[in-house]
């Protein structure tokens, strides 16, 4: 295009990579970093490794897992659009069940972070139990025939995923967490 020009973001001064730059070097969240970690190293090993995917599976088992809620809840936000609140409710349902195993394996592949890292992952988390439990209340209020609160709180809990997702994003792909570092690409 004539006249237009390409522009470069600096990737240290975007605003998301700035905010998690800062939070993994935040100690004071060392405070819960330290008791949740205590919590997931209670759960035995084999569970753990069972869970990371890494042995039998060969990578991470969590980036596998998301998929299933994510969709869940991004089309049951097409269908509170479309007005079908019984496939919205269906798939929010879905979602928040299918949330659990995803979320166990995540705290499996959080364990084994580095220190930075695992700040910034239990900001991940957190984003991810705020949205896990608006879309409880979604399915409460749903359940009581509040569908319009119910539309509202799926909403909010799409929002709060997505940013638990986008922080998880940078996690793994900007930081490489869990990466497997070891193994060699055939060219």
């Amino acid at each position: 295009m004539a006249g237009s020009r390409a522009v470069v973001t600096d990737l240290r001064t975007a605003p998301l990579p700035a905010v998690l730059e800062h939070a993994e070097r935040a100690e004071a969240l060392d405070r819960v970093v330290a008791p949740v970690e205590d919590a997931v190293r209670q759960v035995p090993e084999g569970v753990r490794r069972a869970l990371n995917g890494v042995g039998w599976l060969g990578h991470p088992l969590h980036p596998a897992l998301v998929h299933l809620p994510l969709g869940s809840w991004m089309a049951a936000g097409v269908m509170d659009a479309v007005r079908k609140p019984d496939a919205a409710r269906s798939l929010t349902v879905l979602g928040v069940v299918a949330a659990i195993p995803a979320a166990a394996a995540g705290w499996s592949d959080w364990a084994e972070l580095p220190e930075g890292q695992k700040r910034t992952g239990l900001i991940h988390a957190g984003a991810n139990v705020v949205g896990l439990l608006l879309y409880a209340g979604s399915i409460a209020a749903r359940s009581t025939g509040s569908e319009r609160l119910g539309r509202r709180l799926g909403l909010a809990g799409l929002a709060a995923v997505s940013a638990g997702g986008a922080i998880g994003g940078s996690l793994a792909y900007r930081r490489a967490a869990a990466m497997n570092r070891a193994e060699t690409a055939e060219r």
